[in-house]
């Protein structure tokens, strides 16, 4: 099985180059390397020649410039053009802190009939430079209301056959709304045991500001896991059998 990271990149201002590259550094370390990179962005790249240069011999590299008007579909975009049979999603702001954690995830994934994984996670605040404790993910009903405890989706790998695009008229909460529809139609994921990522968190990123659309998105989330029949087979987001999950 070949193995995609998918890097939706938002950076028009050339502000976060470093975070990109703390990321890419931290890929290159991998024990596995990963067939490809993708990177997506509704914009030019200004540094990206400097990043196809640091990497060489690395990986392979690829750039595409897409007309996405959000993260989900930048990362939707990502997605569809990867190749690999097995995806990891990573954000620019993020980065690996375990030189194994593509090999584990790769490992736990191709022997197990279950279908997507989630790492476990701590949080770097780049305001105090403070790293905040090591999280494990869990899956609870209360995803329904925007309480995530699962992480971002920097955690995130899975089998490209089970693949449900994120939904992208929504800007906060569309990964809660994505692990329900994963969990309701594919059941709950592997946790791994071990920490791997360490998300960032920074004024500037989109969570920032897209928090102000949290209740308008609780009702969209609602409205697409259908309260009536919530965490039943009747949930209007679990697919019927003749509907496709891969583009």
């Amino acid at each position: 099985m070949k193995l995609s990271v998918c890097v939706p990149v938002f950076d028009p201002t050339q502000m976060y180059s470093a975070h990109l590259i703390q990321l890419l550094k931290s890929l290159a370390l991998q024990t596995m390397k990963p067939d490809e990179v993708i990177m997506t962005a509704n914009h030019d790249l200004a540094y990206l020649e400097n990043l196809k240069e640091m990497m060489m011999g690395k990986f392979k590299l690829v750039f595409r410039r897409n007309e996405s008007s959000g993260s989900a579909e930048n990362t939707n975009h990502a997605i569809s053009i990867s190749k690999g049979e097995l995806v990891k999603i990573m954000h620019q702001d993020d980065f690996f802190v375990n030189n194994k954690a593509l090999d584990l995830t790769y490992k736990s994934l191709h022997n197990s009939e279950k279908v997507w994984r989630v790492s476990r996670f701590d949080r770097l605040v780049e305001r105090t430079s403070l790293v905040h404790r090591e999280s494990k993910p869990k899956i609870t009903r209360r995803l329904i209301n925007g309480v995530n405890n699962i992480g971002a989706p920097s955690g995130l790998a899975f089998k490209r056959s089970a693949f449900i695009p994120f939904d992208e008229e929504m800007k906060y909460m569309f990964d809660c709304d994505w692990y329900l529809k994963m969990w309701h139609n594919w059941g709950k994921p592997i946790i791994s045991k071990d920490l791997e990522v360490r998300i960032r968190i920074h004024d500037g990123q989109a969570s920032s500001w897209a928090v102000k659309l949290l209740q308008q998105e609780i009702v969209l989330t609602k409205q697409n896991h259908d309260r009536n029949h919530l965490f039943t087979s009747k949930c209007r987001c679990v697919l019927q059998k003749n509907e496709t999950m891969v583009w």
